[in-house]
Formats: structure tokens, sequence, C-alpha cells
């Protein structure tokens, strides 16, 4: 969190960096309607292509692998 920015505690409650962040995150992924905090079908959407375009350095799974 520090590397990113936050300058506020690290104490698990959502205060202005965190507000702040979330407004710049879904603004850079095409968010146009209001950031209230509650899940609406345009939030789900935008969360979906967020996760889907493989945000978290990882390749997006294809389908499960057998062990070997």
């Amino acid at each position: 969190m520090r590397n990113r920015g936050c300058t506020g505690p690290l104490d698990g409650i959502p205060g202005t960096d965190t507000w702040a962040a979330v407004q710049r995150l879904a603004a850079a992924h095409g968010c146009t309607g209001p950031i209230d905090g509650v899940m609406g079908p345009n939030s789900w959407r935008g969360f979906s292509r967020f996760i889907n375009r493989d945000q978290w350095g990882r390749p997006t799974p294809k389908g499960l692998r057998t062990p070997r």
C-alpha cells in the first residue's frame, strides 16, 4: 500500500486515500457513473472487465489443468 501512495493508517477502514484510489481506478477503467460504494449492475460489469483484462499480472485461466 505504501508503494502505491497510501499515506494514511492501514487499519482496514476505508478513508480518504481509499476512496480517492477507488475513484482513480474506476475512472481509469471507464466508470462514468457515481461511485457510491454500492455494487450495482454497472459496477459488476466494470469489475468483471478489470479482472478479465489480467490486471493482476497473472495469465487469465483458460480452464482447469490436471495435476501431473
